[in-house]
């Protein structure tokens, strides 16, 4: 899907890089083609300098979402392994309370 521009009033469908350096020849000259491309050449040979490092947030980030994401797959598979249709009121009353004291301890 292309981004569509409005330049200088005129609307401009952009579908990739080589589409934008068109565009920017053709607008505002060879030189503002060539420094888009040299721009894109130095980001390609340099990419640590435009990366966010982790300051140990992004870790900790992670590794919530791990224990969640396994915390989440332990319920439901306990909640498919019940036989709720051989159980009575009181019976699934109770799996459901200990579920959410289960959930309940991990939040």
């Amino acid at each position: 899907m292309p981004n569509v521009m409005i330049i200088q009033g005129k609307v401009e469908n952009i579908w990739d890089d080589e589409d934008f350096a068109r565009m920017l020849r053709d607008r505002l000259g060879d030189d503002a083609e060539q420094y888009f491309r040299d721009s894109l050449s130095y980001h390609d040979r340099n990419p640590g300098e435009f990366s966010c490092p982790c300051s140990g947030e992004c870790d900790k980030v992670y590794e919530l979402q791990e224990h969640y994401e396994q915390l989440l797959e332990e319920t439901r598979d306990e909640i498919a392994s019940w036989k709720t249709r051989k159980w009575t009121k009181d019976e699934l009353d109770s799996k459901r309370t200990q579920l959410i004291q289960k959930i309940d301890s991990e939040l």
